[in-house]
């Protein structure tokens, strides 16, 4: 099984047992890999940003179009 093959490094740790790999591997697939804190933060798991961040992202990427 290709399951059994698969290592996954996540925070220093290897993790070979197969419903482990499998677990992460589809949080992947679906977007979200890492458990967020909900509750306690009271976010709903998207990472947004200013429109300072938004002006920053968008010259930047503007930018490197136009040398590559």
């Amino acid at each position: 099984d290709s399951c059994r093959k698969i290592r996954q490094l996540i925070n220093g740790v290897n993790y070979s047992d197969p419903a482990t790999v499998k677990k992460y591997a589809r949080r992947a697939q679906l977007g979200e890999i890492f458990e967020l804190y909900h509750a306690t933060l009271k976010s709903d798991g998207v990472f947004r940003s200013s429109p300072r961040g938004w002006f920053t992202f968008g010259h930047a990427s503007f930018a490197l179009s136009i040398q590559f």
